[in-house]
């Protein structure tokens, strides 16, 4: 089975390997399964278990997405048919590839909303294929290392940000906090699948800037108001200093 399940705002984000079964054994997912012929052969399809080795799991994983339905190579019917009369000594273009067979039309009601617009359920399930075949990567929960860095890149900008005017700062936070935010999520997806989030971060020193901002406006007015207190006490002109007339006087 394909053990696709939407989230709850019915976006189709995940899959599982295998599915627990009402008589308590797992069966293995669509996906699973065809990786699984592809790498090892007929030998290498697996049917239900009563117990997942360790490496399986029943849990929800994300679906790595590669792309839209475009990422993919797709054949109508009529093309398959004239791929059967091939030249002799031509090679078939699908020796060696996962093939699925699948309706990717509208009368088939096989279309699910996803992170990559809707697509159709015969590319949901290439792209899990393709996410477990040898050498791709899956996504992953962000590792601590990535929570550490964004804490590191936090107080960096901080203590950075001190030595430079409140005017400068704003302007350097938001040219090159969205610049380093890339690099570091380019980064960490090459290395871990994962993406980290720097907008508690960045929120963060926003929101420290306007508080210090807040402070700082508040001393301000505290100060000119006690001037003018100041102002007011002042004894009134000496006696045999002249003021200057007020027009008309």
């Amino acid at each position: 089975m394909p053990a696709y399940f939407p989230d709850e705002d019915g976006i189709v984000r995940e899959y599982k390997e295998f599915i627990k079964g009402s008589d308590g054994k797992y069966y293995p997912s669509l996906a699973f399964n065809l990786v699984k012929v592809a790498v090892r052969g007929r030998e290498g399809c697996q049917g239900a278990s009563p117990t997942l080795e360790r490496n399986q799991s029943d849990k929800p994983a994300r679906v790595n997405f590669r792309g839209p339905k475009n990422v993919f190579d797709h054949l109508s019917i009529g093309t398959l048919s004239k791929l059967k009369n091939l030249p002799a000594g031509a090679a078939p273009p699908l020796l060696g590839k996962i093939v699925l067979l699948g309706g990717a039309y509208r009368a088939a009601r096989d279309t699910y909303p996803t992170p990559m617009r809707y697509m159709d359920g015969v590319d949901i399930i290439a792209n899990s294929v393709d996410a477990n075949l040898p050498g791709n990567k899956g996504l992953a929960d962000s590792p601590v290392w990535l929570y550490v860095w964004g804490y590191v890149e936090g107080v960096a900008l901080l203590v950075g940000l001190y030595f430079v005017s409140r005017t400068w700062s704003l302007i350097i936070l938001v040219v090159t906090g969205p610049a380093y935010a890339l690099v570091v999520n380019w980064l960490a997806f090459q290395w871990a699948g994962a993406f980290v989030s720097f907008v508690p971060c960045f929120v963060g020193i926003v929101i420290q800037q306007i508080v210090e901002h807040a402070f700082e406006y508040h001393r301000l007015r505290q100060e000119n108001r006690e001037l003018h207190e100041q102002l007011k006490r002042l004894p009134a002109t000496p006696a045999g200093l002249s003021t200057p007339s007020q027009p008309g006087g």
